[in-house]
């Protein structure tokens, strides 16, 4: 593969706009930028400046769906996983699924190969809440007061992909769903605003919008494992709860890990 060769976005729905340069400097390198006939009603901006890898033109986020800040500790892990895992995925929407191997690329970022996985999971037909939910989990292992439901989601999850642990905030969109996951250990900043003119943003920092004070109508932050979502089509903000209501009733997560999941019993507890 041409390694200086990179497709930002074949959507239909989501355009991408890449540059290594400065900001400030982006509606001069893309004249669309600067012209008022482009309007969308998402917009999901990254910027960084390179500590841990080489600037590159195929590297500079947003990638196809997410954009990141931080690191994935466990990088090394779930690269090899995916690969080990090549010929398990499958799909009926793509026949010819393995023809594209190897699905997630080992010498990019850490960021891009989530965006690669995160790809693979929308491409076989999963929601982008629905993926996210299954790579960047909360912390459900030792919470008791969890809903035993949610826990049987998470639990089956957690049988087919392990977590691309951060510290990791993630901002992220389809063209639909505009959302931000923060993953469980919470150590990245992210927080939100929204005016009264139903303006809406999230970002590592307040302050990124000219907005008065007395157009706030809400602010706060996304916490440790938690999602929120904008869903543009049905104009609703949704946040953990909510969504994580909707997947854990999608299936019977509950009832099939009663009835075909065996655990060891620790050594220790044996009579």
């Amino acid at each position: 593969a041409d390694k200086d060769f990179y497709v930002c976005s074949l959507s239909n729905l989501v355009n991408i706009y890449k540059g290594l340069c400065m900001p400030t400097d982006l509606p001069r390198f893309y004249l669309d930028l600067a012209d008022l006939r482009l309007e969308s009603a998402i917009c999901l901006f990254h910027q960084r400046f390179s500590t841990n890898t080489v600037p590159r033109w195929p590297l500079a986020q947003p990638f196809r769906y997410l954009a990141h800040n931080g690191e994935i500790n466990t990088i090394t892990g779930n690269r090899q996983w995916a690969r080990a895992r090549t010929y398990k995925f499958q799909t009926p929407l793509i026949p010819d699924l393995h023809d594209a191997a190897p699905f997630v690329n080992e010498t990019g970022s850490d960021s891009s190969s989530m965006d690669n996985m995160l790809e693979l999971l929308l491409a076989g037909g999963m929601d982008i809440i629905r993926a996210m939910r299954l790579l960047v989990p909360p912390a459900w292992q030792n919470n008791p007061d969890m809903d035993p439901e949610l826990r049987a989601f998470f639990d089956f999850n957690s049988m087919h992909m392990e977590p691309w642990d951060g510290p990791a905030g993630i901002v992220m969109s389809d063209g639909r769903f505009a959302a931000c996951n923060l993953d469980r250990n919470g150590l990245r900043p992210a927080r939100y605003v929204i005016t009264k003119d139903k303006l809406i943003t999230c970002a590592s920092e307040v302050g990124i919008w000219d907005y008065q004070p007395d157009e706030v109508v809400e602010k706060g932050r996304v916490g440790p494992g938690e999602l929120m979502v904008i869903d543009t089509r049905s104009g609703r903000i949704l946040h953990s709860a909510e969504t994580d209501d909707d997947l854990k009733s999608r299936h019977p997560y509950k009832e099939w890990m009663e009835k075909n999941v065996r655990r060891l019993v620790p050594f220790e507890d044996l009579p």
